[in-house]
């Protein structure tokens, strides 16, 4: 029909088959109700005309049963009241639309579903309500203009996009919706009180904020979820913010979100690994804690946490190989089992404490200027304390092996300028102490650095000492539970006070017999490099 069609309050009008509108469809509810019955099968709108629900809530599209399907081949249908009346199944090849203060309601057949291969939106400053299961919108997009809300009571969508303009926003406002292998690209929020299941690969691009003010709002990862697309998902600044699995063998992977704020992420019922992509960051008044299920807890991406807030991870296992910030002021708290670090970075400059007592610094690198409560293993990483330089504490009981390495930074005479590593406790030492002068820095020959104390016993020494590639040469003592560095200078090869070619002599002549005293760089190899270092620091005097 091309001339305008009315549909007056209070009376039903049935389809059957198709309707072929290039003009105007007016669903004119006031106070009973204007009704569009879809009867006997399948209805088709085609033409590329419009269906218009007036701004009434009594405005219904139903139908005879699940075994009714509207098909919306062309036309828009846009305004308020309830398209499907969880009656009949709908087929949406073109643009359904929420306007109007009431809004558009779409709740199809709980065994029809809703097939979207088109447009679903809130119009600008208009409510769209999605009602029930079975929105299959794998060809579709569902999207919220400026001003405009899509509300998910109880929805359950599947594939495709949600996507926004300007203040556009998606709200999970029902007891729990599910989105499935579905791209967030819109701020999306879950209200106090609601839950979102995630399944599949969610991309979130946008930003996805737990409301939790008293309730909790809550996301289950079902089975299991990967999170990418570079967006953030925030728990909100209380306890009762909540991540967690359906099954203690739900397993979250973290490819490239960023998650952060407040609450529980894990709570026994999930398997949690923070990919390469993934960052993790505590940084609200209320701690963040990351309690995982049996399966453990895997690092692989960052882990942060901010000034005055509280990072906790509790039961299952600990790994990290990724990267670890604690701002000053800030603490991580591993509040049972070991603390196992395979790889990457961790920066102490607040707190890290272990509560076991068990800090394994199997690789990586251990720094910061601030303070790690436990006993440290360091098996086969590197402790290089400050940042670059600074002092870092160790309030507990060091034990390096022959694999371990320290770094030790030069860049000055004052405190702060060179590195400090303080052991409240006994300190093992052994493998490899590797020295640097920073910014040009160059000690006064006999000044000397303590760069390691301990309050408790200091047993053993480095078995090797890499000596820097330029400027002064370092000797180093150990006394009074301390490791004290003196500068000389290297060039002096022959210890006379003064460098001249007498030292350049005596040098190749121990170079080419090998001799122990030749290997100039410190590596325990007599080689080209140390030939090399010896004519840098010959011609720079020293």
């Amino acid at each position: 029909s091309s001339a305008p069609v009315n549909i007056p309050d209070g009376v039903t009008t049935r389809f059957e088959s198709s309707f072929h509108n290039d003009g105007m469809l007016t669903l004119q509810g006031s106070y009973y109700g204007a009704l569009m019955y879809v009867q006997g099968g399948s209805v088709a709108l085609t033409g590329g005309g419009s269906v218009l629900l007036s701004n009434h809530p009594s405005n219904q599209v139903t139908g005879d049963g699940a075994s009714s399907t509207l098909i919306n081949q062309s036309n828009l249908i846009s305004g308020s009241g309830s398209l499907g009346s969880n009656v009949i199944g709908i087929i949406n090849n073109s643009v359904i639309e929420g306007s109007g203060s009431y809004g558009l309601v779409i709740n199809p057949a709980d065994g029809a579903g809703l097939d979207n291969n088109a447009t679903l939106r809130a119009a600008d400053g208009g409510r769209l309500f999605l009602d029930g299961p079975g929105f299959d919108n794998a060809g579709g997009v569902i999207r919220a203009e400026s001003g405009g809300t899509v509300y998910l009571r109880t929805a359950s969508i599947s594939g495709g996009r949600l996507t926004g303009a300007g203040t556009g926003v998606f709200v999970n406002s029902g007891s729990n919706s599910l989105l499935s292998t579905v791209s967030v690209e819109a701020p999306f929020v879950i209200n106090d009180g609601t839950n979102l299941t995630l399944a599949g690969a969610v991309g979130v691009s946008s930003t996805m904020t737990a409301n939790s003010s008293y309730y909790g709002a809550t996301v289950t990862i079902q089975n299991s979820v990967t999170l990418d697309g570079g967006g953030t998902l925030i728990m909100g600044n209380h306890p009762s913010s909540l991540i967690s699995g359906n099954t203690g063998a739900a397993v979250l992977t973290n490819s490239g979100v960023t998650i952060r704020g407040s609450g529980q992420l894990g709570a026994n019922q999930l398997v949690i690994v923070n990919g390469p992509g993934g960052t993790m960051r505590a940084d609200q008044a209320y701690a963040l804690t990351i309690n995982p299920s049996a399966g453990g807890f895997t690092n692989q991406g960052a882990l942060q946490v901010a000034a005055g807030a509280t990072m906790n991870i509790g039961d299952g296992g600990f790994t990290t190989s990724g990267s670890i910030t604690v701002d000053a002021g800030g603490k991580l708290d591993k509040t049972s089992e070991s603390f196992t670090q395979t790889g990457g970075s961790v920066h102490a400059h607040g707190e890290i404490e272990v509560d076991s007592n068990s800090y394994l610094l199997q690789g990586g690198t251990l720094g910061g200027r601030g303070l790690v409560d436990s006993n440290v293993i360091n098996s086969g990483g590197v402790i290089s304390p400050g940042a670059s330089t600074g002092t870092l504490t160790i309030e507990g009981n060091l034990l390096q092996q022959e694999s371990a390495e320290m770094h030790i930074e030069v860049g000055g005479g004052n405190t702060g300028e060179y590195d400090t590593l303080k052991v409240l406790g006994s300190a093992s030492l052994n493998g490899v102490l590797r020295l640097t002068n920073l910014n040009g820095f160059i000690a006064d020959p006999g000044q000397q650095f303590t760069v390691v104390n301990s309050t408790g016993v200091m047993s053993g020494t480095f078995s090797q000492i890499i000596q820097p590639t330029t400027g002064p040469r370092w000797g180093v003592a150990y006394i009074n539970n301390s490791v004290i560095l003196t500068a000389f200078c290297g060039a002096d090869f022959d210890g006379t006070g003064f460098v001249d070619t007498d030292d350049f002599t005596a040098f190749v002549t121990a170079f080419e017999a090998g001799t122990d005293d030749a290997d100039f760089d410190g590596t325990g190899v007599v080689d080209t490099d140390d030939f090399t270092a010896f004519v840098i620091a010959f011609e720079a005097g020293c």
